[in-house]
């Protein structure tokens, strides 16, 4: 009890001094007791730093600043759940951001894969992509290859009817061996 007001007449609040006082606003509480708005507001801020340094908003779970890859992460959550609200993901899509980033790697892999055989048709050559040439793309088309057989198994798959006629339209054969579909690709299952 001493010591209680030692510290109080010493200009230093002791804890019972604290717990009388009242709470003071959100605003001023610091990072930890700030409203869902706010922290909504902080989080933008550092994916807009993110965006300016590293040029997409693709932020990894593996960042450092792991609030911002939980932010990232539960917003695309919150949009395939149709929970997120309009404005969220207008200020979102302003910022570039990618609210399904399996679908846009996808895409980009699907892009490169494109371009390169162009080039090669282009050129006269065999419009096919070696380990050797672009192991990542090879890998990526072995895995197509893999998905449409599990489609055609009726097992679930990434494949979709619009990726088949995507693929098959820049000349990938998805059965290039014409094994049964039993065959392909249960290996790794």
């Amino acid at each position: 009890k001493t010591r209680s007001r030692r510290s109080s007449t010493q200009g230093i609040p002791s804890y019972q001094d604290k717990i009388r006082q009242p709470r003071e606003s959100n605003s001023s509480q610091g990072r930890y007791h700030r409203s869902r708005a706010d922290r909504w507001n902080i989080h933008i801020e550092d994916l807009i730093k993110f965006q300016a340094e590293h040029g997409h908003c693709n932020v990894p779970r593996s960042f450092p600043n792991k609030k911002l890859a939980r932010f990232v992460s539960r917003n695309r959550s919150e949009y395939a759940d149709r929970q997120l609200e309009e404005s969220r993901i207008k200020t979102l899509i302003d910022l570039g951001f990618i609210f399904d980033s399996h679908e846009d790697q996808w895409t980009s892999r699907y892009n490169e894969l494109q371009k390169i055989l162009e080039e090669k048709s282009d050129s006269g050559e065999k419009a096919v992509v070696t380990k050797k040439e672009n192991e990542t793309l090879h890998n990526w088309i072995a895995h197509q290859r893999k998905e449409y057989a599990k489609l055609m198994r009726e097992k679930k798959s990434s494949m979709t009817e619009e990726r088949i006629n995507l693929l098959q339209e820049i000349g990938v054969e998805l059965n290039p061996t014409g094994k049964s579909f039993d065959d392909i690709g249960s290996a790794g299952e």
